[in-house]
């Protein structure tokens, strides 16, 4: 049986999970919601949209951030890489 989930994040050289080093996988969707969650925006099922500004291509003329933003969260000055 095939199950199919969303990804928010993954995590390498995590040593805070568990003994050694391993990389972590965050999924969506977790129906718990234990008050002392540390990823609480797990939560919620479906697409997250996020922004890493390390990779960020605002200098070389990207606004596509802009445009897919639900709530116009995400403002831009000329010159200056995006903010939200």
């Amino acid at each position: 049986m095939d199950k199919m989930g969303h990804i928010f994040d993954i995590q390498s050289f995590s040593v805070h999970d568990g003994p050694g080093c391993r990389t972590t996988v965050f999924m969506t969707g977790c129906p718990l919601q234990c008050r002392w969650c540390a990823n609480p925006e797990s939560w919620i099922y479906g697409k997250h949209l996020m922004f890493a500004q390390a990779s960020c291509k605002w200098d070389k003329g990207c606004d596509v951030c802009l445009s897919v933003c639900p709530t116009g969260a995400i403002t831009m000055e000329p010159g200056q890489p995006p903010s939200g």
